[in-house]
């Protein structure tokens, strides 16, 4: 993703939601798959070459199995920590269902509801991207159990990253405009992508 030229992006989780209705007025929602990160992306070229190598890497994308990195490139890195400073040594030390325990960061440094974690997991070996729902202070080497959405996939090793934590996608078949060309510019290159756990 780093090679691209980004004007505007959405990154978001939707969660797949049932929803049904009784007689008598009461609603009952189901999940009804696993969430995935999905989103979509417009590039800018400025030439006719950067064009025709946005397209080719565009047309490449899309044969079936190839993925990419994604990473929401307004969140590359904690909200208390943007340089980076003290990043690089962060492990998960443990893990339930719905929270992750981080250690490896200094005493008092803040983790905050909306950054990104991805983890890495060795059954089978692919990466999983979270975002904590939850503020909290490091404190004795440890962040403690802080809430994260999704849900905890697969047996999360210790290796983690919170510098440009990403996840593997694909592009959504039929959601891809190549732009039109003006005199000096092609506009409206964009794509729809959506997390493979694959």
């Amino acid at each position: 993703m780093d090679t691209l030229k980004v004007t505007r992006m959405t990154f978001e989780l939707p969660v797949p939601v049932s929803m049904t209705r009784t007689r008598g007025g009461q609603i009952n929602t189901a999940e009804v798959g696993a969430s995935l990160w999905s989103g979509s992306i417009s590039l800018l070229a400025r030439d006719r070459a950067e064009a025709q190598r946005l397209r080719t890497i565009l047309t490449a994308l899309q044969v079936p199995g190839r993925a990419f990195h994604v990473y929401d490139p307004f969140c590359r890195r904690p909200l208390n920590d943007p340089t980076p400073s003290v990043l690089g040594s962060e492990t998960i030390t443990a893990h339930s269902a719905s929270s992750l325990t981080v250690g490896g960061l200094p005493n008092g440094f803040k983790i905050a509801a909306g950054d990104y974690i991805a983890v890495y997991d060795d059954t089978p070996a692919h990466v999983n991207l979270y975002q904590f729902t939850s503020d909290a202070t490091v404190s004795g080497g440890s962040s403690g159990a802080v809430g994260v959405q999704p849900f905890v996939r697969g047996t999360p090793t210790g290796n983690c990253t919170m510098e440009r934590p990403y996840c593997e996608a694909v592009v959504v078949p039929g959601e891809v405009n190549f732009g039109e060309h003006r005199p000096g510019i092609t506009e409206g290159i964009s794509f729809r992508f959506q997390q493979t756990l694959r």
